[in-house]
C-alpha cells in the first residue's frame, strides 16, 4: 500500500519471509541495548534456521555484503544515528484457530525490514483465541489469553447462513481462568534456553496491552493491561430509544490493572490501578519492554466504582514500576531501570504539576492521574505520544488526540496537541478540520510527511455517489 495515497499496489511476502496470511491488529518497536544490538549483527552474519531459514539466509548475505562498506561510510552523528536506528525491532504476531487449536506466530524485524526471527507455537488447551495485542519483555512474547468459548450449535445455525457475525457466537466464560501464555524470544544476548510457561490468573478479557518488564533476572515479570471484567460479544451499549441503560451501570468495565508474574511460583498477581474505566494506551515507545513510569488513555469523565461512560477525557498516568512487587524484586528492579536508563540515556518521567492521587482520585497506591476533560459532545481517538527530538527523559514531548464532535450537523473535527507532561493544562495548540473527524481507534505517529501532495486538487464528492 501507498503509505502517502493510500493505493493498494499489490500482495507481497516480504521476499519470502511471511509465511501466513494474517497480522493480528498490535505490534511493539523495542529499542534494543548494546548488548542485543550485537546479537543482532551476529545474527545477520550466521545462517538462519527454522521455517524462515530461506528468507532470512539471503536477508543475512546482504546485510552481510553491505556491512563493511556501510560501516566505513557512516561517520560523526550520522553514524550514531544509523546504530541507534539499527537497535530497534519490530516485534509483531499472527493468531490463528481452527478445527486444530490455535497457534501464534512471532515475527521480529529489523528496520530494514529484514526477519530476523520467526517461531511458531501452539497455544495449548485453547480451540478459538481472540488475541488482538501482545507484549513484549527481555525474553519472552506474551499473550492474555481470555475464557472464551466457541457456541457450536450458534454457529452451525446463525453464522453459516449470515444471521449472526462470528463475534457472536463466542461467549466469556467467567468461572474459567484468563491464561498468561510466555513464549520465549530467540537470540536473546543472555543466551538463556527457555521453555514455554503458561500461568493462570483471574478470569479478564484483554483487546490492549501497556507493556511488560521483567525483574530479578526474569524470575518475576510485571504486565499492565487494559482488562475488561467481563465481556460479551453481542453488547450494545446504545439503542434508538435510549431504554438501555446497563452498558454504563456495572457490568463490563474496562480496568487498568497490574499483573505480577512469580515464574518460580506459578502465581499471578492482579491488582487494579484506576477507579474509572479507560482504553487505547499509550508510552513512550522508547521503555518498551523495559520498567516505564508513564502511560496515557483516553478515559470516561464519570469516575466512579458503578457508573461509567464512553470516554471524553484523556488522562496521564504516573506508576511506580516497582508497584507490586516484594523488596527483593524491587531492589533488583531499581538496579534493571538504572542499567536501562545507562543503556537508552533516557531519565525518569517527570511528575505532573495537577497530577491528583490517593482513594479519593480513584487511584492505587503508587500511581497519580493528569486529566484534560474533551467537553461534551466530544469523543476522542486513540491517543499518539510524539518523542521530543533530542529528548533524553522518558515521557517527554507531545501527545497528539484526534476528537470527533458530535455536536450536530457541520461540526468540525480536531485534533489537539497536548504538551505530554502536563495534560491538565489543555491543549498547545488544536488543528481544526475542514471535515467531521469520525470516532476511529487506532493511529500511529511518523515523523515522515505521509499525505498526498500539499497543491494536488482536494478530494471532492461526486454526484453520482451520493448516498441514496
Amino acid at each position: 500500500m501507498n503509505p502517502r495515497t493510500l493505493e493498494t499496489v499489490r500482495e507481497t511476502r516480504m521476499g519470502g519471509q511471511i509465511r501466513g496470511n494474517t497480522f493480528a491488529a498490535h505490534y511493539r518497536i523495542v529499542t534494543e541495548g548494546p548488548a542485543e544490538a550485537e546479537a543482532a549483527k551476529a545474527q545477520r552474519r550466521a545462517p538462519a534456521s527454522g521455517p524462515a531459514a530461506a528468507g532470512a539466509t539471503a536477508a543475512a548475505a546482504a546485510a552481510t555484503a553491505g556491512a563493511g562498506s556501510s560501516a566505513d561510510a557512516a561517520a560523526g552523528g550520522q553514524q550514531q544515528q544509523q546504530q541507534q536506528q539499527q537497535r530497534r525491532r519490530l516485534v509483531t504476531f499472527s493468531n490463528e484457530f481452527g478445527f486444530g487449536g490455535a497457534r501464534a506466530v512471532f515475527y521480529e524485524f529489523d528496520e530494514a525490514g529484514r526477519l530476523m526471527h520467526e517461531t511458531e507455537h501452539v497455544l495449548p488447551g485453547v480451540d478459538i483465541a481472540i488475541i488482538h495485542d501482545l507484549l513484549v519483555t527481555e525474553h519472552y512474547y506474551v499473550l492474555m489469553v481470555g475464557p472464551i468459548k466457541m457456541q457450536a450449535a450458534k454457529f452451525a445455525t446463525q453464522y453459516l447462513f449470515g444471521r449472526c457475525s462470528i463475534a457472536e457466537c463466542l461467549v466469556y466464560e467467567p468461572a474459567q481462568r484468563t491464561r498468561i501464555m510466555l513464549f520465549p524470544r530467540p537470540g536473546r544476548p543472555s543466551g538463556k534456553v527457555l521453555p514455554p510457561r503458561v500461568l493462570d490468573a483471574d478470569p479478564c478479557f484483554v483487546f490492549h496491552n501497556v507493556n511488560g518488564y521483567e525483574a530479578e533476572g526474569g524470575e518475576v515479570l510485571v504486565l499492565d493491561a487494559v482488562a475488561w471484567d467481563s465481556v460479551d460479544f453481542e453488547m450494545g451499549l446504545y439503542d434508538k430509544r435510549s431504554s438501555k441503560t446497563d452498558g454504563f451501570e456495572g457490568g463490563g468495565r474496562t480496568q487498568l490493572v497490574r499483573m505480577t508474574a512469580d515464574l518460580r511460583s506459578g502465581r499471578v498477581a492482579k491488582r487494579q490501578l484506576l477507579r474509572r474505566t479507560v482504553e487505547f494506551p499509550a508510552i513512550d515507545a522508547r521503555v518498551t519492554s523495559r520498567p516505564h513510569g508513564v502511560a496515557w488513555f483516553i478515559a470516561d469523565a464519570v469516575d466512579h466504582a458503578v457508573l461509567w461512560a464512553p470516554a471524553q477525557s484523556v488522562v496521564r498516568v504516573e506508576t511506580d514500576p516497582a508497584l507490586g512487587l516484594g523488596p527483593r524484586a524491587a531492589a533488583s528492579l531499581a538496579s534493571t531501570q538504572q542499567q536501562g536508563q545507562q543503556q537508552q540515556g533516557l531519565e525518569p518521567p517527570r511528575k505532573a504539576a495537577g497530577g491528583s492521587t490517593g482513594a479519593a482520585a480513584g487511584t492505587s497506591a503508587g500511581v497519580a492521574v493528569d486529566e484534560w476533560f474533551l467537553g461534551d459532545r466530544t469523543f476522542p481517538g486513540e491517543p499518539m505520544f510524539v518523542p521530543r527530538p533530542g529528548s533524553t527523559r522518558e515521557g517527554d514531548g507531545w501527545l497528539l488526540l484526534g476528537v470527533h464532535n458530535a455536536a450536530g450537523e457541520g461540526a468540525e473535527g480536531k485534533v489537539h496537541i497536548f504538551d505530554a507532561e502536563a495534560l491538565s493544562r489543555g491543549p498547545l495548540a488544536t488543528l481544526h478540520l475542514p471535515h467531521r473527524l469520525p470516532v476511529s481507534l487506532h493511529g500511529a505517529w511518523t515523523p515522515e510527511y505521509m499525505a498526498p501532495d500539499p497543491d494536488a486538487p482536494r478530494w471532492q464528492e461526486l454526484g453520482s455517489a451520493r448516498p441514496m
